[in-house]
């Protein structure tokens, strides 16, 4: 699939990891861990999707093709990453971003992934970073 990104949006919740990691593990494709300066969760899945920096170190990364915030945090995949994966996970701020500043040769394909409002809060409701 390397001549496409698959970008994956959908709520908070919704399942975007869990199916993201379960293609790449069985077919062998490969997904974008995206730059942020979130603080890290406990759990080890989070190292699975993201490399944590300091705002210092966000600031000098070079060739953002993908930049959103969030709750505060920034989000960012550069370039190079794009080059190397078949998936990025993103919202939907970030695929206008990616839409105007990505000039590889892949074609992007974007795929929303919707579940239902319940089940998504009972999906975060274990995150140690989920507000009442």
């Amino acid at each position: 699939m390397s001549n496409k990104i698959v970008l994956i949006v959908g709520e908070s919740g919704s399942g975007k990891d869990t199916l993201v990691n379960a293609v790449c593990k069985k077919y062998g494709y490969t997904k974008v861990k995206s730059y942020t300066t979130r603080p890290q969760r406990k759990d080890f899945k989070d190292k699975q999707s993201h490399i944590f920096v300091t705002d210092e170190e966000f600031d000098n990364l070079k060739n953002l093709v993908a930049y959103t915030e969030f709750n505060g945090f920034k989000y960012c995949a550069t370039a190079e990453q794009v080059e190397q994966a078949d998936f990025y996970i993103i919202d939907c701020e970030g695929i206008k971003y990616f839409k105007e500043h990505y000039k590889g040769e892949k074609e992007i394909v974007v795929v929303h992934i919707s579940c239902p409002e319940v089940d998504r809060f009972l999906r975060m409701k274990g995150r140690e970073s989920i507000e009442k």
